[in-house]
């Protein structure tokens, strides 16, 4: 779904998240899009997260992006693309760094940020949305995409 550009909320962090999210077991990752092979199973097409650290890309996880994203949409998909670690004590459960030189865009309900290598790590909540550039230089749905490719986090 494509945001207004009244939406849109480049360059300013997301609203913070409640501090009882501390302590969470796991954080569930699931890809899907318009550019990811949706017959694929989705639990397939997750990845559970319960180590400390956790690093996204086709080098960490081969069989899921050969299986999941067609040539081209693989093709934008950094073999290290990003991070997702545990907060430290007090603040959220999850944080997100983008490690690609490709940029990113954070959905949280209907806010959008673009995400960049080098931006300080984002906190991520249930529901969070992560799309990947797959072509557009103004967004994940715009003109030149190669599809959307977006990994939705679920805090379990």
């Amino acid at each position: 779904e494509r945001l207004a550009a009244s939406q849109l909320g480049f360059g300013m962090p997301p609203p913070p998240l409640p501090a009882n999210y501390q302590g969470c077991a796991s954080l569930r990752l699931e890809v899907s899009g318009t550019a990811v092979n949706m017959s694929v199973p989705s639990e397939r097409r997750c990845l559970i997260v319960r180590a400390e650290e956790t690093t996204i890309g086709r080098l960490m996880q081969p069989e899921l992006h050969l299986e999941c994203m067609g040539d081209v949409a693989a093709k934008f998909v950094s073999r290290e693309h990003f991070r997702v670690r545990r907060g430290a004590a007090g603040g959220p459960a999850w944080c997100l760094e983008l490690l690609s030189s490709n940029p990113a865009w954070h959905v949280r309900q209907e806010a959008q940020f673009e995400l960049r290598r080098g931006h300080p790590a984002v906190p991520v909540d249930s529901g969070d949305r992560l799309f990947l550039y797959t072509g557009a230089a103004d967004g994940p749905h715009g003109q030149g995409s190669a599809g959307t490719v977006c990994w939705t986090f679920s805090i379990a």
